[in-house]
C-alpha cells in the first residue's frame, strides 16, 4: 500500500482579487484566483486565449454586487456549464452558456437569477477555440433553475 505525502500550500500559484479591475496574465496560468472583495462589483479579465491556459476561481467572500469574469479578447467566447446548488432549499440545476456569451457573473445576491456565494468554485480553460467553464455555484436563494449568469458584453 502506498503512503500519503502531505503537501504544502504556497501562495506562488494564488492570485488574490480584492479590488477591481484585475487582468490575469498567461504567466498566472494554473493559478487559483481567490475572489475576496465583498463590497464592490469586481471585474476579472482573462488574457487572450492560448494553449495551456486555465484558472480556478474560488469565491472567498460573498459579494452581492458581483464578480464579473470576462474574456480578454473580442470574439473569444465562454462555453460550458455550471452546477448550481441552493443553500436555502434542497434544489439544484445545471446552467449552460449559449454560443454568444463572453462573460459570466458570480454573486451572493438573493435575487433568483444570481449564484456565486462563498464556497463557489469555477474552473476555466482554453480549448483552442473558446474558454470552457465547469464547476459548482452556490445560490443564496431557493431556485437554482432561474439562475442566469452568462452574458454577451
Amino acid at each position: 500500500m502506498g503512503s500519503f505525502k502531505a503537501g504544502t500550500f504556497t501562495t506562488a500559484n494564488l492570485v488574490t482579487v480584492a479590488s477591481t479591475p484585475v487582468t490575469l496574465t498567461a504567466a498566472q496560468a494554473g493559478s487559483t484566483v481567490y475572489l475576496n472583495n465583498g463590497t464592490t462589483e469586481t471585474t476579472v479579465n482573462l488574457p487572450a486565449g492560448a494553449d495551456g491556459l486555465w484558472y480556478k476561481f474560488v469565491v472567498a467572500n460573498d459579494n452581492t454586487n458581483g464578480y464579473i469574469i470576462k474574456r480578454g479578447t473580442d470574439g473569444q467566447l465562454i462555453v460550458g456549464g455550471l452546477l448550481v446548488v441552493s443553500k436555502t432549499a434542497d434544489n439544484t440545476a445545471f446552467v449552460t452558456s449559449t454560443a454568444t456569451n463572453d462573460t459570466f457573473f458570480l454573486s451572493a445576491d438573493t435575487e433568483a437569477d444570481a449564484a456565486g456565494a462563498i464556497g463557489s468554485t469555477v474552473q476555466i480553460f482554453w480549448n483552442g477555440t473558446s474558454w470552457v467553464v465547469h464547476g459548482t455555484l452556490i445560490a443564496a436563494h431557493a431556485n437554482p433553475a432561474g439562475v442566469d449568469i452568462f452574458a454577451d458584453m
